[in-house]
Protein backbone atom coordinates (compact mmCIF):
# COMPACT_ATOMS: atom_id res chain seq x y z
CA UNK A 1 0.00 0.00 0.00
CA UNK A 2 1.38 3.50 -0.96
CA UNK A 3 2.96 5.26 2.16
CA UNK A 4 1.27 8.35 1.79
CA UNK A 5 -2.07 6.45 1.76
CA UNK A 6 -1.18 4.21 5.24
CA UNK A 7 -0.92 7.90 6.72
CA UNK A 8 -3.82 9.94 5.69
CA UNK A 9 -6.19 7.60 4.58
CA UNK A 10 -7.66 6.44 1.31
CA UNK A 11 -6.95 8.70 -1.44
CA UNK A 12 -5.04 9.66 -4.52
CA UNK A 13 -2.61 7.14 -6.05
CA UNK A 14 1.16 8.38 -6.96
CA UNK A 15 0.95 10.86 -9.14
CA UNK A 16 0.43 11.01 -12.69
CA UNK A 17 0.97 14.42 -14.12
CA UNK A 18 3.49 16.53 -13.64
CA UNK A 19 4.14 20.39 -13.99
CA UNK A 20 6.14 21.68 -16.37
CA UNK A 21 10.00 22.05 -15.45
CA UNK A 22 11.84 25.06 -16.82
CA UNK A 23 15.87 25.28 -16.58
CA UNK A 24 16.98 26.31 -13.24
CA UNK A 25 19.53 29.02 -13.62
CA UNK A 26 22.69 28.08 -11.93
CA UNK A 27 23.17 30.35 -8.14
CA UNK A 28 26.71 32.29 -8.76
CA UNK A 29 27.87 31.91 -5.39
CA UNK A 30 29.83 35.34 -5.13
CA UNK A 31 29.36 37.60 -2.21
CA UNK A 32 28.44 41.21 -2.80
CA UNK A 33 28.42 44.23 -1.40
CA UNK A 34 26.54 46.58 -0.35
CA UNK A 35 27.80 49.46 -2.65
CA UNK A 36 28.06 46.65 -5.44
CA UNK A 37 24.42 46.44 -6.06
CA UNK A 38 23.20 48.22 -9.51
CA UNK A 39 19.71 47.31 -9.98
CA UNK A 40 17.80 46.93 -6.49
CA UNK A 41 14.73 46.05 -8.79
CA UNK A 42 16.91 42.86 -9.51
CA UNK A 43 17.07 41.41 -5.70
CA UNK A 44 14.44 38.56 -4.76
CA UNK A 45 14.00 36.69 -1.97
CA UNK A 46 14.88 32.97 -2.12
CA UNK A 47 13.41 30.47 0.27
CA UNK A 48 15.42 28.18 1.61
CA UNK A 49 15.95 25.09 4.21
CA UNK A 50 18.84 25.08 6.88
CA UNK A 51 19.95 21.97 5.14
CA UNK A 52 19.74 23.92 1.41
CA UNK A 53 22.27 23.22 -1.19
CA UNK A 54 21.15 25.80 -3.05
CA UNK A 55 22.54 28.39 -1.87
CA UNK A 56 25.50 28.88 0.62
CA UNK A 57 24.57 29.71 4.17
CA UNK A 58 27.99 30.15 6.06
CA UNK A 59 28.52 33.22 7.07
CA UNK A 60 24.83 34.45 5.37
CA UNK A 61 22.14 36.64 7.09
CA UNK A 62 19.10 35.36 6.96
CA UNK A 63 15.42 35.93 8.41
CA UNK A 64 13.20 33.21 9.18
CA UNK A 65 10.28 32.60 7.51
CA UNK A 66 8.64 29.73 9.17
CA UNK A 67 10.09 27.77 11.87
CA UNK A 68 7.81 25.29 14.84
CA UNK A 69 9.25 23.71 17.96
CA UNK A 70 9.22 20.18 16.17
CA UNK A 71 9.19 21.08 13.14
CA UNK A 72 11.96 18.97 10.65
CA UNK A 73 13.43 22.44 9.56
CA UNK A 74 13.27 25.92 9.83
CA UNK A 75 12.56 27.35 6.53
CA UNK A 76 14.53 30.50 5.84
CA UNK A 77 14.40 33.87 3.65
CA UNK A 78 17.68 34.69 1.58
CA UNK A 79 18.81 37.38 -0.99
CA UNK A 80 19.32 36.65 -4.78
CA UNK A 81 19.65 38.95 -7.85
CA UNK A 82 18.01 37.84 -11.17
CA UNK A 83 17.77 39.94 -14.25
CA UNK A 84 14.21 38.65 -15.23
CA UNK A 85 13.95 41.64 -16.98
CA UNK A 86 17.28 40.48 -19.74
CA UNK A 87 16.75 37.10 -20.21
CA UNK A 88 19.16 35.29 -22.92
CA UNK A 89 17.92 33.23 -25.67
CA UNK A 90 17.55 30.70 -23.51
CA UNK A 91 15.32 32.24 -21.46
CA UNK A 92 17.63 32.04 -18.72
CA UNK A 93 19.78 35.01 -16.76
CA UNK A 94 22.37 34.71 -14.25
CA UNK A 95 21.31 34.43 -10.87
CA UNK A 96 23.60 35.93 -7.85
CA UNK A 97 23.49 35.33 -4.17
CA UNK A 98 23.79 38.55 -2.24
CA UNK A 99 25.01 38.94 0.72
CA UNK A 100 25.09 42.21 2.74
CA UNK A 101 27.61 42.65 5.76
CA UNK A 102 25.04 43.63 8.32
CA UNK A 103 21.69 42.68 9.17
CA UNK A 104 20.63 46.10 8.91
CA UNK A 105 21.33 45.98 5.33
CA UNK A 106 19.90 42.76 4.68
CA UNK A 107 16.70 43.35 6.37
CA UNK A 108 16.14 46.38 4.87
CA UNK A 109 17.03 45.14 0.98
CA UNK A 110 14.75 42.42 1.92
CA UNK A 111 11.69 44.68 3.42
CA UNK A 112 11.81 47.42 0.91
CA UNK A 113 13.00 45.55 -2.49
CA UNK A 114 12.89 41.61 -2.50
CA UNK A 115 9.52 40.93 -0.93
CA UNK A 116 8.12 43.83 -3.03
CA UNK A 117 9.58 42.62 -6.45
CA UNK A 118 8.85 39.06 -6.13
CA UNK A 119 5.21 40.27 -7.07
CA UNK A 120 6.64 41.55 -10.55
CA UNK A 121 7.64 38.06 -11.38
CA UNK A 122 5.76 36.26 -14.96
CA UNK A 123 4.69 33.15 -13.22
CA UNK A 124 0.80 32.70 -13.89
CA UNK A 125 -1.15 30.00 -11.98
CA UNK A 126 -2.47 27.00 -13.86
CA UNK A 127 -5.10 24.57 -13.22
CA UNK A 128 -3.73 21.61 -12.14
CA UNK A 129 -4.12 17.86 -11.44
CA UNK A 130 -1.63 15.02 -10.86
CA UNK A 131 -4.12 11.78 -10.19
CA UNK A 132 -5.15 9.09 -12.02
CA UNK A 133 -8.83 10.52 -11.32
CA UNK A 134 -10.91 13.20 -11.42
CA UNK A 135 -10.89 15.85 -8.58
CA UNK A 136 -13.89 17.11 -6.56
CA UNK A 137 -12.08 20.37 -6.49
CA UNK A 138 -9.46 22.60 -8.06
CA UNK A 139 -5.84 22.90 -7.72
CA UNK A 140 -3.54 25.81 -8.91
CA UNK A 141 -0.26 25.25 -9.62
CA UNK A 142 2.48 26.83 -11.48
CA UNK A 143 5.59 25.81 -14.11
CA UNK A 144 8.37 25.05 -11.88
CA UNK A 145 10.79 27.94 -11.66
CA UNK A 146 13.60 28.54 -9.12
CA UNK A 147 11.44 31.03 -7.70
CA UNK A 148 7.61 29.50 -8.14
CA UNK A 149 7.86 28.51 -4.14
CA UNK A 150 8.54 31.82 -3.13
CA UNK A 151 5.07 33.41 -5.10
CA UNK A 152 3.54 32.90 -1.62
CA UNK A 153 5.46 35.91 -0.20
CA UNK A 154 3.71 37.67 -3.20
CA UNK A 155 0.28 39.16 -2.45
CA UNK A 156 -0.57 40.07 -5.66
CA UNK A 157 0.07 36.41 -6.77
CA UNK A 158 -2.02 34.84 -3.46
CA UNK A 159 -4.83 37.49 -4.90
CA UNK A 160 -5.18 35.96 -8.41
CA UNK A 161 -5.26 32.74 -7.04
CA UNK A 162 -8.22 33.54 -4.35
CA UNK A 163 -9.75 34.68 -7.42
CA UNK A 164 -9.31 31.91 -9.56
CA UNK A 165 -10.30 29.16 -7.12
CA UNK A 166 -13.92 32.07 -6.10
CA UNK A 167 -12.41 31.25 -2.12
CA UNK A 168 -11.53 33.91 0.77
CA UNK A 169 -9.34 30.91 2.62
CA UNK A 170 -6.38 29.22 0.65
CA UNK A 171 -4.25 26.05 1.43
CA UNK A 172 -1.31 26.72 0.40
CA UNK A 173 1.33 24.26 -0.39
CA UNK A 174 5.26 24.89 -0.80
CA UNK A 175 6.77 21.08 -0.36
CA UNK A 176 9.55 21.37 -2.72
CA UNK A 177 11.78 24.08 -4.38
CA UNK A 178 9.96 25.15 -7.19
CA UNK A 179 6.61 24.05 -6.11
CA UNK A 180 3.50 25.45 -5.26
CA UNK A 181 0.34 24.36 -4.91
CA UNK A 182 -3.10 26.16 -4.12
CA UNK A 183 -6.55 25.11 -3.14
CA UNK A 184 -9.75 26.31 -1.56
CA UNK A 185 -9.34 25.96 2.20
CA UNK A 186 -13.25 24.39 2.70
CA UNK A 187 -13.16 21.56 1.50
CA UNK A 188 -15.17 18.41 2.18
CA UNK A 189 -13.32 15.73 4.35
CA UNK A 190 -12.48 13.41 1.67
CA UNK A 191 -11.22 16.43 -0.66
CA UNK A 192 -8.80 17.62 2.37
CA UNK A 193 -7.60 13.91 2.47
CA UNK A 194 -6.95 14.44 -1.30
CA UNK A 195 -5.10 17.65 -1.19
CA UNK A 196 -3.26 16.67 1.98
CA UNK A 197 -1.97 13.49 0.28
CA UNK A 198 -0.95 15.11 -2.74
CA UNK A 199 1.12 17.51 0.02
CA UNK A 200 2.99 14.44 1.55
CA UNK A 201 3.89 12.75 -1.39
CA UNK A 202 5.91 16.20 -2.68
CA UNK A 203 7.31 16.12 0.65
CA UNK A 204 8.50 12.37 1.18
CA UNK A 205 8.74 10.95 -2.91
CA UNK A 206 9.09 13.84 -4.74
CA UNK A 207 11.50 14.56 -7.25
CA UNK A 208 15.13 14.01 -6.23
CA UNK A 209 16.06 17.05 -8.01
CA UNK A 210 13.94 19.48 -5.65
CA UNK A 211 15.34 19.89 -2.40
CA UNK A 212 12.85 19.16 0.35
CA UNK A 213 11.38 22.78 1.57
CA UNK A 214 8.23 22.88 3.86
CA UNK A 215 6.50 19.67 5.77
CA UNK A 216 3.30 22.07 6.62
CA UNK A 217 0.67 23.73 4.89
CA UNK A 218 -0.05 27.42 4.96
CA UNK A 219 -3.60 29.44 5.44
CA UNK A 220 -3.60 32.31 3.01
CA UNK A 221 -6.50 35.20 3.32
CA UNK A 222 -6.82 38.30 1.90
CA UNK A 223 -3.51 37.42 0.04
CA UNK A 224 -1.27 37.05 2.44
CA UNK A 225 -0.59 34.14 5.79
CA UNK A 226 -2.43 33.92 8.36
CA UNK A 227 -1.94 30.44 9.89
CA UNK A 228 -0.12 27.01 9.14
CA UNK A 229 -1.34 23.74 9.29
CA UNK A 230 1.41 21.89 10.74
CA UNK A 231 1.78 18.19 9.64
CA UNK A 232 3.42 16.47 12.67
CA UNK A 233 3.07 13.38 11.30
CA UNK A 234 5.46 14.08 7.92
CA UNK A 235 7.56 15.97 10.68
CA UNK A 236 8.24 12.69 12.25
CA UNK A 237 8.70 10.64 9.15
CA UNK A 238 11.40 12.96 8.20
CA UNK A 239 13.32 13.12 11.36
CA UNK A 240 13.30 8.88 11.45
CA UNK A 241 14.60 8.67 7.46
CA UNK A 242 17.26 11.75 8.12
Amino acid sequence: MNLIRKILGLGPKEPVNTVRRTQTPEVKRVAQQHNHFSDLDLLLPVLVTENTREIELENQITSVFHSREDGFNRILIGLTSFNYKNLDESKEAELFQVKPEEEETFLRLLVEHAENNIQELDISFQYWNPTDKDLNFSVLSAPITFFTSELIMSKKHMLTAHQKLNTEELFVSIPRRGLIFICDRNLNDEDYKTFLNMHSYAVLKGDAEDELLCEDVFVVENGEITNVLAMHQLSGILRESA
